[in-house]
């Protein structure tokens, strides 16, 4: 009995010795830099895909490789760091592929790939997955990209990244990790947002993701690349070297201010050259870094004529709003908000005719959800009447 209690007593120093050692680990990882990290490949999920739209440069070619069916689509591929030749052909229905990895211009030597059958981002269309392929990259012996291949059938429509970088950097006292998506695949984070080369879904750029509880998820929404970054209230640029170490570096940028006339409060979430950012309005001016932005949501609440508040949504921006530039030390203005306008649309849907009913604010931008306090109001009634006046219809709209 001596003999446990006196070993009890001896663990207690490297017990507590353990929790103190655990609390400062928790605290500040030591193997963690400051603003700085080394960056690794990781693979990148369909799922999660930031492309770039390709359209593939195509050419005739009498040089057919040994093994490929004369009905074969042929088809190059070009980027800031590599130029290759390929065959698409359908057999049997499903579609098969021959690239020349290694460029050197002939293909027969280079082993065929069958698709992998997918779906678009809309489950629209059944689309065909190839690779992923390697590239070195020549400007590193080291580094290599990676990506894959996405056919409509025989045509390449889109080339796009199989990895992302990530690494873990300890800043302003917490654990931050950074994934970078090179997503033009030319070996650099050098492609900044611009709103003229705006795509339908995706900003057509390279992209980035900063944050301190990546959750359950291990790609969070991406955002694209900029000047900046913005972490509290401190703004920070992103040195990459060209072995993939990643520096964040305070910086001071210049500021210019967004008025939105017409309303007091309001939430607006951007895509920027400068700094992607989501603001929160207490007033009707609101300062930004310097640089051009693309606006992506609007929300804000008003009071009604009774001082009951009703908050609207913004669905539908006006082009206006997909380029603002803000210029230091200057004030850039939009009409936002009411007084509203009702607008109905009306489209055939087989024998019947759909009736949409909108609210347009003074710029232009569409408003479809307009809530109120008190809960849903009543749907307005409608008539419909021909050219003489006489009444064909009489109805009310429906939420859905």
């Amino acid at each position: 009995m001596r003999l446990s209690i006196k070993l009890s007593l001896g663990l207690i120093p490297l017990v507590l010795a353990g929790v103190v050692g655990y609390a400062i680990w928790a605290f500040h990882p030591f193997w963690l830099e400051e603003g700085t990290c080394q960056l690794r490949p990781v693979s990148f999920p369909l799922r999660k895909m930031h492309y770039l739209p390709y359209r593939t440069p195509t050419s005739e070619c009498n040089d057919i490789p040994t093994g490929v069916p004369a009905n074969a689509r042929f088809f190059e591929l070009e980027s800031p760091t590599f130029h290759m030749q390929g065959w698409i052909w359908n057999k049997r229905g499903e579609f098969q592929l021959l690239l020349d990895q290694n460029q050197d211009g002939v293909a027969d030597n280079d082993p065929s790939f069958w698709g992998r059958q997918t779906h678009g981002p809309y489950e629209k269309e059944t689309l065909w997955r190839f690779g992923p392929f390697e590239i070195p990259l020549k400007q590193h012996d080291r580094l290599s990209e990676r990506f894959y291949l996405l056919s409509y059938e025989d045509r390449i429509v889109t080339l796009f990244p199989a990895q992302v970088y990530t690494g873990r950097m300890w800043l302003k006292h917490k654990v931050y990790r950074i994934y970078l998506n090179d997503t033009d695949l030319d070996g650099a984070m050098n492609s900044l947002f611009d709103p003229n080369v705006m795509g339908s879904d995706y900003p057509l750029c390279d992209a980035m993701v900063l944050t301190d509880n990546p959750g359950k998820t291990l790609y969070p929404n991406e955002f694209p690349w900029a000047r900046m970054v913005r972490i509290g209230t401190q703004y920070y640029t992103v040195e990459l070297s060209p072995d993939r170490q990643c520096s964040l570096l305070t910086i001071e940028p210049q500021y210019g201010n967004l008025m939105l006339k017409g309303i007091d409060q309001a939430r607006v979430s951007f895509y920027s050259d400068a700094a992607t950012d989501q603001v929160e309005l207490s007033h009707q001016i609101v300062s930004l870094p310097a640089g051009r932005y693309h606006m992506l949501d609007l929300d804000f609440e008003i009071l009604d004529s009774e001082q009951v508040p009703w908050t609207l949504h913004c669905s539908r921006l006006p082009k206006s709003w997909a380029n603002i530039e803000i210029v230091p030390n200057q004030t850039c203005t939009l009409e936002i908000g009411p007084p509203l306008q009702v607008v109905v649309y009306v489209r055939q849907q087989e024998r019947d005719l759909v009736l949409t009913l909108n609210f347009k604010g003074k710029s232009g931008e569409t408003y479809r959800q307009v809530l109120s306090n008190r809960g849903r109001s009543k749907p307005p009634s409608f008539t419909i009447i021909n050219e003489h006046g006489e009444i064909l219809k009489r109805g009310r709209f429906e939420y859905g």
